[in-house]
C-alpha cells in the first residue's frame, strides 16, 4: 500500500465544496474522540477510509484503517442549509404568524439529528423531509432559531424575521349624509369585507396580539402602576402614531371620535341583523342614513380580554373611539351594542376591541365647513377648513384660494358645489342653491338682509336657531343645547357664555360661591348663526342695532303672500324689509306662528336699568300683531328663534 501524508490544510485546498463560516470536526483513534472547531474550513469533507491517505492533525497521524475522520456539523446558514418558505399572518385568525421552513441540513450533514425550528415561544421538530411550520400569535419582529445535534454536539443559529401588520386597506368610503361630513369605512380594521370581524386591538396600540391585560399594555407601567401616556399631561385624544387606523391604513384614515359615534347613533337608523353563519353573515347592526340610501354594517365582533380567546362574538360589538372617556384616564370611549341596545360607553383601554376607521378628510358641506352667499350679485365662498378647492358654478369652475373666493357673477340665483382633493381622493359637496340676497340700506349703521337665514324669499320663515348654535335641529330643549355639561338637562349646567349673575347654583360658580365662568356676553364669531351660514361679513345684530331698527324706521303690520309680519321702512330713503311672524320652536314643535316674531341678537341679557345679568337668557327682539314691538326683550337660550343677518358698512359683498 502506498502511503501518503496529507495535512488538513492541504485536504481543504483539494476539496471543492461551499465554504461556510465555521466547521467542527471529530477524530476517533479507536479509543477516544477528539473534537476540533476550525473557522474558515470547508463544511463538508469526505474521507474515504480505503483511500491511500494519511491525515495529520494536531501532531496526530493515523492510517485510514484506524481512523474515522468526520465533519460532524456546522452552524446553519440561511440559503445554504434552509430556506424560509413563507411568513404569513393568518387573517382573520387574530394575528397568528405562520413561518414555514424547509431545511436541507439532512443532505449536507448526514449525521444531523433532531432538527428544531423555534419562533418566539413556539417550537416544533422538522419532519423527515426537513419541513417545519411554526405558528405564533401576534405581529412584529421575532427571532427564528434553527438547531440540531450531531454526535451529541449542538449546532444552532438565530435569524430575525418580521411580520408587519398589513391589513386590507379600504379604497372606498360611505357617505351617510351626516351633518359633520364624516365619511365611514365600509369594513373593520383587519377585515376584508363588511361581515368579517377584523382584528381586535387595545386603545393606543396599532396591532393585535396574543394577550390583553394591564401588564401587556403599551402605556401602562406595571411596576409603578401608572399610565405612561394620555393621562396627567391632559392629552386625551390619540396621536396619529398611536391611531391604529392611521398607522395601518395611512394618513387618509383615522379612528372616529366619540362625538362622531354619537352623531352616527343620533343621525342614522340602527337595525339589528341576526347571524347566518352558513352563509357567512355576521350578527350586528345595519346603520342606515336618514337622508340618502347609503348604509354600513357593524358586526358584533366581540372583544378580547386576557388570552386570545374571543368573547361574545356575534353577540356584542364594542368599537373604540380615538379619545378617552370623559373623566376616566383608564378607559377609552367606545360605541357598544347588542341586539336590543346601542350607545356610548367606556372600556379599559388595555382590552382588544374593534376599530371602524373614518376618512381623515370631511366632505364639504355648505353651512358646516364652508359658507356661500350671493349678495347683490357678488358670490362669496369661504372656508376655515378647506384652504383650496374648485368651485363649480353653473358649469363654470373657479378656484378657492386661502379659503376664499369672491366675485360678481350676476344677481340670478346660482347652483354650485365645492370639490377638494387629497392625493387620489376628491370629495365633492352636494349641489347648493344660492339665492341672491339683497343687503338693504335703511340709512342705519348696518345694512339688513332681505330674508331670514334659511329662507329664499322675504315672507318665508326660514330656519330656527338656539342662541350660540349654528344649525337648526329637531328638538329644542336644555338637554339638546350645545353649550351644556355632559348629561346636563337644565340651565344651571350651561358651560359657555356664563356671566357673574349671582345665581350661585349655576356651574359657573364654585362650591364657595366664587365666579369661575368665562364672562362672555357676546357671541364669538364661530358661534354666530348668520356668519356660519352666510359668511362674507354677515353676522347677527346686536341688541343696540335692533333698537336702532325699531326707532329709526316705520313699522306696519301687513300680510305678504299670505304671511303676516312687519314691513319695516326707512325714514330716510324709503327702502324696506319684511320680518315674518315666524313664531319660535320649543321641544319638537313650533308655536305662535303668524302671531309673534322672535329674532335673535348676538348678546345675552343684561338689564340696562340695573346691570343685572342673566346667563340663561338671550336678548330676543320680539313683536306681535296689534302694533306692539319691543327691543330689550329676552328669552331662554335653548329655544329656536329666527335670525335676520346684518352687514357692516365697507364689506365688499355689499358692493
Amino acid at each position: 500500500m502506498k502511503s501518503k501524508i496529507l495535512s488538513l490544510s492541504a485536504l481543504a485546498a483539494a476539496v471543492v465544496i461551499p465554504n461556510l463560516a465555521s466547521a467542527q470536526f471529530a477524530v476517533w483513534n479507536g479509543d477516544t474522540v477528539t473534537h476540533y472547531q476550525e473557522v474558515g474550513y470547508p463544511a463538508l469533507i469526505n474521507i474515504d477510509s480505503n483511500a491511500e491517505n494519511f491525515v495529520s492533525f494536531d501532531d496526530l497521524t493515523f492510517a485510514p484503517d484506524s481512523i474515522n475522520f468526520w465533519n460532524i456539523g456546522h452552524t446553519p446558514v440561511l440559503g445554504a442549509d434552509f430556506s424560509v418558505e413563507s411568513i404569513t399572518p393568518n387573517a382573520p385568525a387574530y394575528g397568528n404568524l405562520t413561518v414555514n421552513v424547509v431545511s436541507s441540513i439532512a443532505s449536507t450533514v448526514p449525521t444531523a439529528d433532531g432538527l428544531s425550528v423555534t419562533l418566539g415561544e413556539a417550537s416544533t421538530l422538522a419532519d423527515e423531509d426537513g419541513k417545519a411550520s411554526v405558528v405564533l400569535p401576534g405581529y412584529g419582529a421575532f427571532s427564528l432559531t434553527i438547531s440540531y445535534k450531531s454526535y451529541g454536539w449542538p449546532f444552532e443559529a438565530e435569524f430575525p424575521v418580521e411580520c408587519a401588520y398589513k391589513p386590507t386597506v379600504s379604497s372606498e368610503y360611505v357617505d351617510l349624509g351626516l351633518p359633520s361630513g364624516t365619511l365611514w369605512a365600509p369594513f373593520n380594521l383587519g377585515a376584508e369585507e363588511a361581515n368579517d370581524f377584523g382584528d381586535l386591538v387595545a386603545w393606543g396600540e396599532t396591532a393585535p396580539k396574543s394577550y390583553y391585560y394591564y401588564d401587556s399594555y403599551k402605556y401602562w407601567d406595571q411596576d409603578n402602576r401608572l399610565w405612561l401616556k394620555y393621562s396627567d399631561e391632559g392629552k386625551r385624544t390619540l396621536d396619529p402614531d398611536d391611531d391604529a387606523a392611521t398607522v395601518n391604513w395611512g394618513e387618509d384614515w383615522r379612528m372616529p371620535l366619540l362625538k362622531e359615534w354619537v352623531e352616527l347613533e343620533e343621525k342614522c337608523e340602527w337595525t339589528w341583523q341576526e347571524a347566518d353563519e352558513a352563509n357567512g353573515v355576521s350578527a350586528g347592526y345595519v346603520v342606515s342614513s336618514k337622508v340618502n340610501s347609503n348604509s354600513i354594517f357593524l358586526p358584533a365582533a366581540g372583544r378580547r380580554i386576557d388570552s386570545d380567546y374571543l368573547l361574545d362574538g356575534n353577540r356584542y360589538g364594542t368599537y373604540w373611539a380615538a379619545d378617552l372617556y370623559p373623566g376616566y384616564d383608564e378607559s377609552g370611549a367606545v360605541c357598544s351594542f347588542y341586539s336590543s341596545s346601542y350607545g356610548k360607553d367606556e372600556h379599559g383601554r388595555w382590552k382588544g376591541l374593534s376599530i371602524r376607521p373614518v376618512l381623515a378628510h370631511v366632505k364639504p358641506i355648505a353651512g358646516t365647513n364652508f359658507t356661500c352667499s350671493l349678495v347683490n350679485g357678488v358670490l362669496s365662498v369661504e372656508s376655515e377648513v378647506f384652504s383650496s378647492g374648485i368651485i363649480n358654478v353653473d358649469g363654470n369652475e373657479y378656484e378657492l384660494v386661502d379659503g376664499k373666493f369672491s366675485s360678481y357673477l350676476g344677481e340670478e340665483d346660482k347652483f354650485l358645489n365645492l370639490s377638494v382633493s387629497y392625493g387620489d381622493i376628491t370629495l365633492t359637496s352636494d349641489v347648493v342653491t344660492v339665492v341672491n340676497t339683497v343687503a338693504v340700506d335703511l340709512g342705519l349703521s348696518v345694512m339688513w338682509a332681505s330674508v331670514n337665514i334659511g329662507a329664499d324669499v322675504p315672507e318665508e320663515y326660514g330656519s330656527y336657531f338656539s342662541w350660540g348654535e349654528t344649525e337648526p335641529k329637531e328638538n329644542y330643549a336644555w338637554d339638546t343645547y350645545k353649550w351644556m355639561n355632559e348629561g346636563g338637562n337644565n340651565w344651571d349646567q350651561i358651560n359657555k357664555y356664563t356671566l357673574d349673575d349671582k345665581i350661585t347654583s349655576g356651574c359657573w360658580y364654585d362650591a364657595e360661591g366664587n365666579f369661575i365662568g368665562d364672562g362672555k356676553a357676546t357671541l364669538d364669531i364661530e358661534d354666530d348663526a348668520a356668519n356660519a351660514n352666510w359668511g362674507s361679513g354677515w353676522r347677527m345684530p346686536t341688541n343696540a342695532e335692533w333698537k336702532e331698527l325699531q326707532d329709526g324706521c316705520d313699522w306696519a303690520w301687513e300680510t305678504v303672500n299670505g304671511v303676516t309680519g312687519y314691513t319695516v321702512k326707512s325714514r330716510t330713503n324709503g327702502n324696506s324689509i319684511f320680518l315674518p311672524a315666524a313664531g319660535r320652536r320649543a321641544g319638537t314643535g313650533v308655536e305662535h306662528t303668524a302671531s309673534y316674531g322672535y329674532y335673535l341678537s348676538s348678546e345675552l341679557r343684561v338689564d340696562l336699568g340695573n346691570g343685572k345679568a342673566y346667563t340663561h337668557d338671550a336678548f330676543v327682539f320680539q313683536f306681535r300683531a296689534g302694533g306692539y314691538y319691543a327691543a330689550y326683550n329676552y328669552n331662554y337660550r335653548y329655544r329656536g328663534y329666527s335670525v335676520r343677518a346684518v352687514l357692516p358698512p365697507g364689506n365688499d359683498s355689499a358692493e
